[in-house]
């Protein structure tokens, strides 16, 4: 099986976007230095003007963090395994074909059992339908070739849905 990467992503940054992320967050981080360096030559300042700064700093990092890429969303398949990173702060997850026992695939999500009763649940939102349909895809393709038993469960509501069409 060839390698996959599908982001979870609604739309992949351009480069231009990226580079505008860290520009401002720079720009942040050196507002939040300024303004630091402001309140601690001033004394008798109020906390709430700490709180922004402290703001700052985090936000401007979290921009610069994810201008340079390390924030992006993804399900990487190669060969035997799949590396799911649905959280922007968390570090990807890595489960092995050998240890999923079977997939429950679901309207918005997609559970991976694997051994000693341990799951995991990849969300994929209803926001955009088309990306989440493109992943399931994948992973049912992912799941054929490698042995693993596939399940689906929706919703009674989906059921009326598709009955009421």
């Amino acid at each position: 099986m060839e390698n996959k990467y599908l982001t979870l992503d609604e739309r992949p940054e351009k480069g231009f976007v990226s580079i505008l992320m860290v520009i401002f967050g720079i720009l942040c981080l050196g507002t939040s230095g300024w303004w630091a360096y402001f309140l601690i030559s001033s004394p008798g300042q109020s906390n709430i003007f700490w709180a922004a700064t402290l703001f700052l700093l985090i936000f401007g990092a979290y921009q610069v963090y994810a201008g340079l890429g390390y924030a992006r969303r993804y399900i990487e398949i190669k060969g035997a395994g799949i590396r799911i990173r649905q959280n922007s702060f968390l570090p990807a997850r890595v489960l092995a074909a050998g240890i999923i026992s079977n997939i429950t695939i679901r309207s918005a999500d997609i559970l991976f059992k694997y051994n000693r009763d341990r799951s995991f649940k990849l969300k994929l939102g209803i926001r955009y339908p088309d990306l989440g349909e493109n992943i399931k895809a994948e992973i049912i393709r992912y799941a054929e070739s490698n042995s693993i038993e596939v399940l689906y469960k929706y919703d009674i509501k989906d059921k009326q849905n598709s009955s009421s069409q």
